[in-house]
Order: structure tokens, then sequence, then C-alpha cells
């Protein structure tokens, strides 16, 4: 039987629990899309790469149980909503360059690394949740706040 050609922008093709294959790493960045709906159902996507695209919501990630790093940077995202609070395994989150204002909620606590440089923010609320939160990089934002009250207890990193 001819071997199935692998679909672009996706890697690290391994049998999943089901005896199914599936792919762990996903990289669409710069393919001109407005939606992320039908990649947010890969529930064995350990990475994905969304960056350059068009998208202005964060769709529903709740079936992306084992998803570990999420790249969003250069879209149309506005806020985070609750679309990625269920994911348990996300430890690095990338939303760089977007127009992300208010307050950042809805993050999973098992955040390391949260990128959020080059966005409208005016003042950090709701990262004192983040308990596991080593890296945050806060350039190129409207903060009129002083971070000096930012309570993050593994913070080793602050830009």
């Amino acid at each position: 039987m001819p071997e199935q050609p692998r679909p672009s922008g996706f890697a690290d093709l391994h049998p999943n629990a089901n005896g199914d294959w599936s792919y762990r790493t996903c990289n669409l960045s710069g393919r001109g899309l407005d939606s992320m709906t039908e990649v947010a159902s890969f529930a064995d996507l350990t990475s994905m790469d969304l960056s350059q695209n068009n998208i202005s919501v964060i769709a529903d990630m709740s079936a992306c149980t084992n998803l570990q790093s999420l790249v969003l940077d250069s879209n149309a995202i506005t806020e985070f909503g609750t679309a990625i609070t269920a994911l348990a395994s996300l430890q690095s989150l990338s939303v760089r360059d977007n127009s992300i204002a208010g307050e950042i909620i809805g993050l999973p606590s098992t955040l390391r690394s949260l990128l959020l440089s080059g966005n409208q923010l005016v003042a950090v609320t709701g990262v004192e949740a983040l308990t596991e939160l080593n890296v945050l990089d806060l350039r190129q934002n409207k903060l009129n706040a002083s971070l000096a009250g930012l309570a993050c207890a593994a913070l080793e990193e602050l830009m």
C-alpha cells in the first residue's frame, strides 16, 4: 500500500493511545488563516505555531490536552477570553505583536513562559495566578503602571 502524503505543516508522526497515527507538531505560520477552529481539535499536538496569520479569535482549545507550546504571534488577537483555560499541559504561550488589551485572564496555571511584547496592554493584572511563570515579556506595550507589585514567586526573567 502506498504511503499517505504528509499534510503540509505537520510533523513528528507517532502512534496515539488508540493505535492511530497522529502528529505532534503543527507549523502553519504565514498561511493566511483567519480561524484556528480546525487545528484546535488535534488532541495529540504538543506544539502549535499559527503565527503570521489573520486570526482574531482564539478558538476553544480544550481538545488539545497535550499541547505544551502555542505560538500566535503577529495575528489580530485582541483578548484571551477563556479558550485556552483548559490546557493543563501548556507551558509556553507567545502572543507577541497582536492587539491584546485588557486583563490577562483565563490562562492555565502551568504556564512557564508568557510572551506579550508588542500588544496594547496598559496594566498587568491576572498573572499572579500563574504560579509556575518563569519568563514574562511585556516590552513594547502601553503600560501605565509600575510592575513593582508584580507577585510571581517563580519569575526569573521580566522583560
